[in-house]
């Protein structure tokens, strides 16, 4: 239904278009989905108000990207497991909840609409990394890494896109990588959506194990602008001094790839807001 005033706080909203774009007809929409036809000259620039067809998720699991970088065995178990959100199937690590980016119906004297889910855009060149504990009772597979997006790409898109897995190394004080996917740029659509990357790890996830999941967008034009992440915005409360990490999330800016390691010191954490990303089975 169409917004008839201001977007609610948390939107993220573009260069327009939506009009047009939402009276596309539901076939329309799934056969140029189905034919993978990304238009980023069309992108929609919103993250929410859409309507039903052009938010529907296929669920695809993406194959054929990404490389293991090193093992678990710097991993450190640190003896502290938190309470571990689940997945619908149950299998997932997640950083929240995503049913708490939830769509809000908004009534007034004017008429009603749907609220967008929480987004931000990342600044270009910014590794984001949302923390996750391993805290189920049995080890879980990171055969998927998993995040959501939105249907905002910029004038001319972006150059490159790069998600990693990160472990904790305790004693020395830094996140490793673990798994890199390599430029996947070229799975982006169009709308927003979950994305399921396959890794092709064996490795096993112990429920006390700290992990980050990071993205990375290249995008330095000037009428280039980065996707949206589905997210959650925090209290910018701050936590005791030497809690590992400081914040559920951080970024390293001014990076032109995923760096190997990052010391926690280094981190710029963000205590505003949590980015959406989960990992598990390849089927949960």
């Amino acid at each position: 239904m169409t917004n008839p005033g201001p977007n609610p706080s948390g939107t993220l909203t573009g260069a327009g278009g939506i009009a047009a774009w939402g009276q596309e007809n539901s076939n329309n929409w799934k056969n140029s989905l189905g034919q993978g036809v990304i238009n980023s000259a069309q992108g929609i620039g919103i993250f929410g108000t859409v309507t039903k067809q052009a938010i529907e998720d296929q669920g695809t699991l993406i194959t054929g990207f990404g490389q293991q970088i090193a093992d678990l065995e710097d991993v450190t178990r640190t003896g502290v497991t938190t309470p571990a959100w689940a997945s619908a199937g149950g299998r997932d690590l997640i950083s929240f909840p995503d049913t708490m980016m939830q769509i809000v119906d908004t009534y007034t004297d004017t008429g009603n609409w749907d609220s967008t889910i929480p987004a931000y855009n990342p600044d270009k060149r910014a590794a984001e990394f949302a923390f996750l504990r391993g805290g189920l009772d049995r080890p879980t597979p990171l055969q998927v890494l998993r995040i959501i997006t939105g249907s905002d790409s910029g004038l001319f898109g972006i150059d490159a896109w790069y998600l990693g897995i990160y472990g904790y190394d305790q004693p020395n004080s830094r996140m490793i990588k673990i798994w890199d996917s390599g430029d996947i740029k070229a799975v982006l659509v169009g709308q927003r959506r979950r994305y399921h990357i396959a890794t092709g790890l064996s490795l096993m996830a112990e429920p006390d194990q700290l992990f980050a999941v990071a993205s990375l967008q290249i995008a330095p034009g000037l009428a280039q602008r980065t996707r949206g992440h589905g997210a959650l915005k925090l209290t910018n409360i701050s936590e005791q001094a030497g809690t590992v990490p400081q914040a559920r999330h951080a970024r390293v800016s001014n990076q032109s790839a995923l760096p190997t390691s990052v010391t926690m010191n280094a981190f710029e954490y963000d205590k505003r807001r949590l980015m959406w990303a989960a990992l598990g089975a390849s089927t949960t």
